[in-house]
């Protein structure tokens, strides 16, 4: 047998030969030499993002209990028992609830009596209560009112009887919310409506 002796950078597989054949050359020994500290220092940032974190201790996970849920009672209440005729809109900022002639009216929530009146061609008669500090309400076109200036009002009491006195077209009673002012739909706090 022929034993060819072949020069070292032909030996091995192809990568090592390429491998062999850079490094062996004393220039490119050189010219890697000082590129592999700047190769190393550029990405060494880069590797920080590519090799896993090492292994840390795990805290047990904070339990978060809800609040404990408070039933309440309804604070507002549907003043009769009708149905709504007329909803609320830009040129009708109150609710229409249609009824019988002579059915009681009870107040939104408990409060104060603080107007009573009458408008030929308006309300009819009419009867507002404060509920707290800034909302009132305002029930109109009664038959008959029940209360007086100044009265506390609770849930039950009667302020009135569904009628059709003022601008009324049959019996029913005109509900206005007002809030600061401001007449605000009564869908917004009557849940039952």
């Amino acid at each position: 047998m022929i034993v060819f002796n072949l020069p070292n950078w032909r030996k091995g597989n192809f990568i090592s030969r390429i491998f062999r054949i850079i490094f062996e050359k004393p220039k490119i020994k050189q010219i890697f030499g000082l590129g592999l500290p700047i190769v190393m220092i550029l990405t060494g940032p880069i590797s920080t993002f590519l090799t896993p974190l090492p292994a840390q201790a795990q805290t047990p996970p904070t339990v978060i209990t809800p609040p404990a849920i408070i039933k309440t009672l309804h604070t507002f209440q549907k003043p009769v028992k009708g149905t709504i005729s007329q909803g609320y809109h830009w040129y009708h900022p109150a609710i229409d609830i249609a009824d019988n002639n002579g059915a009681f009216v009870y107040p939104i929530a408990t409060g104060k009596v603080v107007a009573i009146g009458y408008q030929f061609w308006g309300y009819g008669n009419y009867v507002i209560i404060q509920h707290g500090e800034t909302l009132t309400s305002l029930y109109a076109h009664l038959k008959t009112i029940k209360v007086n200036l100044n009265d506390e009002v609770k849930l039950d009491t009667i302020i009135g009887l569904v009628g059709s006195t003022g601008r009324s077209t049959g019996p029913h009673l005109h509900l206005e919310i007002i809030d600061n002012g401001v007449k605000i739909n009564p869908y917004a706090i009557i849940d039952n409506l």
